[in-house]
């Protein structure tokens, strides 16, 4: 028998600073869900590093804060007065987003992953910066705050003012000359290489999700939902309206909303229920597992929203609205789109037509694992993070 060839040399680990919000020390969202899979989840070769460890172990430094006995340095005290500019235009006339000013120990990274914040990197470390985001800051603050298309135009163009004046990387409207951009759809890649930015520089991650634990089915009966924090952008008055009409066909469905700032358990009408808000813990263990469909025509989200990929994978049709921030790859047998009541009852009876419940779970579950599980995220990351490192290398030979 051959002896066996001797193991190669290990694979080398990238080790990848993580810049993005984190549970815990940011505000929850699907932005704290993005860093929390791929930080629990990593792609083979990779190490990440989130900034909150970084920042304890002194490998990162957020360069122009008021120390406790002063700014340490010349940069220090000059940046303490530039944040405090950008911080009053801010709070005014600008995104509230602040910018990023960050060194790095030498030798501590390889690489930035910046997911939605802002950075200037400054010192004697200067990385490869990769960034990740869903939209536009316009588009939020129109859909989120209620901003006028005139009052986000006038943000716009000072947040590009600012980011081109200090070479600020920022996710969503400027690409510095060491990054690259990841988006999570083609509408937004278009929008940037319309607007300027180099196509090489720019490419497609969406979101994705681990494989969860998967309880089974807890209904029998024909059963859709709402799941929705903020009830009214995520469309909730939609499904309510289309949940009525459903009712009055089919009588022996079942309707439930999660969500609504009612939380008496009472229903607006016959066979729809009002649970309120529920712990994500019952959402995944019990809410999801006794749907058949899940309705959800949101107009605030982005790229694939963290309960719909939570739904398909336990096996849940879904409803999205037809919003063009969504990832164009919910699509297929388990996806319906919908903009109105009149759409949303039309596309729940579509999908309720397609075969068994078995058959239309295993094509939403489908949908999940090809496209949306961990794996299929690495695939696409790792183009960027290689793109991003081959133009550091291109830029020293090229000072050399």
């Amino acid at each position: 028998m051959p002896d066996p060839k001797p193991a190669g040399p290990p694979k080398p680990t990238l080790r990848v600073l993580l810049l993005g919000p984190v549970a815990g020390r940011d505000p929850l969202s699907g932005d704290t869900s993005y860093v929390d899979a791929l930080a629990t989840a990593p792609p083979p070769g990779i190490e990440y590093v989130r900034y909150p460890d970084a920042l304890a172990d002194g490998s990162l430094v957020i360069r122009g804060r008021r120390k406790k006995h002063g700014a340490r340095t010349f940069t220090d005290r000059w940046l303490l007065v530039l944040r405090s500019i950008e911080g009053a235009a801010r709070r005014t006339v600008m995104f509230r987003e602040p910018t990023w000013f960050v060194s790095t120990a030498p030798g501590a990274f390889d690489l930035i992953h910046a997911h939605l914040f802002p950075v200037r990197q400054l010192g004697p470390a200067h990385l490869p910066l990769v960034s990740s985001a869903g939209y536009p800051l316009p588009v939020l603050y129109r859909a989120r705050e209620g901003w006028s298309e005139r009052r986000a135009k006038v943000a716009t163009w000072l947040e590009r003012v600012w980011t081109r004046s200090l070479a600020v990387h920022d996710p969503w409207c400027h690409c510095a000359a060491d990054g690259v951009m990841t988006v999570y759809s083609e509408h937004f890649r278009g929008l940037l290489i319309a607007g300027g930015t180099p196509p090489d520089r720019v490419l497609i991650a969406g979101t994705a999700l681990p494989a969860l634990p998967l309880p089974s089915d807890t209904s029998e009966a024909v059963r859709i939902g709402f799941i929705g924090r903020d009830f009214v952008r995520k469309g909730g008055p939609i499904a309510v309206e289309a949940f009525a009409r459903l009712g009055r066909l089919h009588p022996d469905w079942q309707f439930v909303v999660a969500g609504s700032p009612s939380s008496d358990g009472s229903e607006v009408a016959p066979g729809i229920q009002i649970l309120g808000p529920v712990p994500r813990e019952e959402v995944l263990d019990t809410l999801l597992p006794s749907l058949d469909v899940l309705v959800l025509p949101t107009s605030l989200d982005c790229g694939a929203p963290y309960t719909v990929l939570e739904a398909l994978q336990r096996g849940v049709s879904v409803v999205l609205g037809r919003s063009p921030w969504l990832d164009e790859r919910l699509a297929g047998p388990a996806i319906e789109r919908a903009s109105d009541a009149t759409e949303l009852v039309a596309a729940v009876e579509s999908l309720l037509a397609r075969g068994s419940r078995e058959e239309r779970a295993g094509a939403a579950t489908e949908l999940w694992r090809s496209t949306f599980d961990m794996p299929s995220l690495h695939r696409a990351l790792l183009p960027a993070y290689g793109a991003a490192l081959a133009l550091q290398l291109r830029s020293a030979r090229a000072a050399s």
